[in-house]
């Protein structure tokens, strides 16, 4: 079950809402400790997570190249980093935004 508002997703998850804006501005957190600030700031800028469903959690981004790099090098660690926050997480693929 998942439930909108006007800044994103909330989805409940074993009867506890989540605030997904505020996992991923403390998994930004981390990630940043983990890149270079140009990486950062080319590859995490202008993201977000846009949804949690069936344990997958969804990073919006903003064009399809920041998609295919966010799938080739930062889906693993954003995923260790995600579990942290959400341990049941299988997944983060990056979407482009609708």
């Amino acid at each position: 079950m998942r439930l909108e508002n006007n800044r994103g997703v909330l989805a409940i998850m074993n009867s506890t809402m989540l605030d997904l804006d505020k996992i991923w501005r403390d998994a930004l957190t981390e990630i940043e400790l983990s890149v270079s600030r140009a990486n950062f700031i080319t590859w995490f800028r202008n993201t977000s997570l846009s949804r949690y469903e069936n344990k997958i959690v969804y990073i919006d981004v903003p064009n399809a190249f920041v998609k295919e790099w966010h799938s080739d090098k930062y889906c693993r660690e954003v995923l260790r980093i995600l579990r942290s926050f959400i341990p049941e997480a299988m997944a983060v693929p990056p979407e482009r935004g609708k």
